[in-house]
């Protein structure tokens, strides 16, 4: 039983689906409405709201949903502030970095994000953070997996499962993050008294695409299928991605949050979906 009530806004996406999974309320809402939100709220009376609600398809935030963009990911953050009372954790990215550091990102690195999706995450957390309310959390992450829409590891196992060629780029790194882990992450966070103002919570390594992509198919029983796979310099997609997206999550664990590592979160999602994905079976 949880302490006090955490509500979700943006349980639709696999993120929030999996905070409710574990207990916490859907907060169902227009976001870019205040009026829609604070019926919400009154509905449920949240202690702590975790905002996952947001456009991530980076491509797209770059065309066609770039006012959208803004709009949810960025002048959203105000109306849920003004409607709501309670703290808020904010879901953010390393994409508001522009990945030219060597060294993992920490919460003291300045931010200077390459594309619109960045520069969108990046409002939103400014948006939250101006008006310096104490307990309100903006928690960085990347490269998020295992949820119950199709995301890079599902679409490894895939290709890997029906025999087929592909690349994968060995110049893109982050931390692959698994989203019940994540989830779990959060709510230690959410029923925390303290908090700090921005907090890193992903994968305990940092993996180029590829390296994630041969730890997947050899979790998943498919070693000798790894020449299947071929690594490349070439990155697909119109939107500027940061090359090293790297987090550290020393803050969180000096916190007392569990931060686990890849190899975990690829051990727990071979136990629930083994028998869609691995080795042999149809």
């Amino acid at each position: 039983m949880m302490n006090e009530t955490i509500g979700v806004i943006g349980c639709n996406g696999n993120l929030g689906y999996e905070l409710v999974n574990c207990g916490c309320v859907p907060i169902e809402c227009d976001i870019q409405d205040k009026k829609s939100i604070a019926q919400a709220v009154r509905k449920h009376n949240p202690k702590v709201i975790i905002n996952t609600a947001a456009i991530t398809d980076v491509d797209e935030c770059e065309n066609a949903l770039a006012m959208s963009a803004y709009q949810v990911n960025c002048a959203s953050l105000a109306n849920i502030r003004d409607a709501f009372l309670g703290n808020i954790i904010h879901l953010s990215t390393s994409y508001v970095f522009d990945g030219k550091k060597k060294l993992p990102y920490t919460e003291q690195d300045d931010p200077n994000p390459i594309s619109v999706y960045g520069k969108s995450k990046l409002g939103g957390e400014e948006r939250l953070l101006e008006y310096d309310v104490p307990g309100d959390c903006v928690v960085r992450t990347i490269t998020l997996y295992g949820g119950y829409k199709a995301d890079f590891v599902t679409k490894v196992l895939k290709q890997v499962k029906d025999g087929k060629e592909f690349t994968i780029p060995n110049t893109i790194f982050g931390n692959p993050t698994y989203i019940p882990h994540l989830a779990n992450t959060l709510i230690e966070l959410a029923m925390m008294k303290n908090r700090s103002k921005i907090v890193n919570i992903a994968g305990k390594e940092i993996l180029s695409r590829y390296d994630l992509a041969i730890m997947v198919i050899n979790v998943f029983g498919w070693s000798e299928r790894v020449h299947l796979i071929h690594p490349t310099n070439r990155v697909d997609g119109i939107a500027p991605r940061p090359r090293n997206a790297g987090l550290s999550t020393k803050l969180a664990a000096k916190m007392g949050l569990t931060i686990y590592s890849v190899l975990d979160g690829l051990q727990d999602m071979y136990a629930q979906r083994g028998f869609m994905y691995g080795k042999g079976e149809k």
